[in-house]
């Protein structure tokens, strides 16, 4: 006979386990079963990665807001998942989540059948090519996650660019991006940025209006915002919330008006 779990109070739970939950990840089993499993993720994490599995994930914010970085065949698009949304991500989508402090997120995803791979896979920021992939039978992805980074990050060899040479540093706890990417005020729409790219036209747009502060304040910082590689401005302006495309061009920053929906 099945043994059915009782119901479980999330909010109790979180708050008995909040010792437990630590970057990298920072996640934890709320249910682990035969065909499925449900994460508690508690930020802030600390990853620099990618996850690629050959199967859906879905993600529902309980509190605060995140972003997720996916990675598409044309460059790194942000999606900022808000309090209380949810987020759909379809198998074989390379994504990286970045989590601030007190944001606290569920997770589901399948069980892998034997022989399944999971990818974590690191990049180079400088040219953006694989620096490794790392690809394993996952039996436990809150202990085995952890461990493969952290394997990575002690290895100069392994985390060293075999294209240009340069290193993947070791990721840092990502830090509050929310009060800097307020949500959008009723029936308005807030101003926005554009960045352009010399060799890839028009990149992104960011509908942040703490975003355009941020880069004004930057650039004024910077002896000439023309000048600054866009690789660095993502870094600079990567745990904001905005929408970015690095490469290797020359970046120009303008501020679009507010207007009305």
């Amino acid at each position: 006979m099945t043994r059915v779990q009782s119901p479980i109070n999330v909010e109790r739970w979180i708050e008995e386990n909040a010792d437990k939950f630590k970057p990298p990840v920072g996640n934890r089993y709320l249910y682990d079963g035969r065909d499925f499993f449900v994460m508690v993720i508690k930020g802030p994490n600390a990853r620099n990665d990618f996850h690629l599995v050959d199967s859906e994930e879905y993600f529902y914010q309980l509190k605060g807001d995140i972003k997720v970085r996916i990675r598409e065949a044309d460059g790194i698009v942000d999606h900022i998942v808000r309090e209380g949304e949810t987020f759909f991500i379809p198998p074989n989508v390379p994504h990286s989540p970045q989590r601030p402090p007190d944001t606290i997120g569920l997770v589901v995803e399948r069980r892998r059948p034997p022989g399944e791979k999971e990818h974590v896979i690191f990049y180079c920021e400088t040219c953006g090519a694989v620096v490794e992939d790392i690809h394993f039978d996952c039996k436990d992805i809150v202990d085995h996650f952890s461990k493969a980074m952290l394997e990575f990050w002690n290895d100069d060899a392994r985390r060293t660019c075999k294209k240009c040479g340069k290193k993947v540093e070791k990721a840092q706890p990502v830090f509050s991006f929310r009060r800097m990417c307020p949500t959008r005020p009723s029936g308005r729409q807030t101003p926005s940025v554009w960045l352009w790219s010399g060799a890839a036209g028009r990149v992104k747009r960011s509908t942040s209006f703490s975003t355009v502060k941020i880069v004004e304040q930057w650039s004024k910082t910077s002896t000439s915002i023309a000048k600054t590689s866009s690789t660095i401005l993502a870094r600079q302006c990567s745990n904001f919330g905005m929408t970015i495309r690095a490469g290797p061009a020359k970046i120009a920053v303008r501020r679009l008006k507010k207007r009305s929906r």
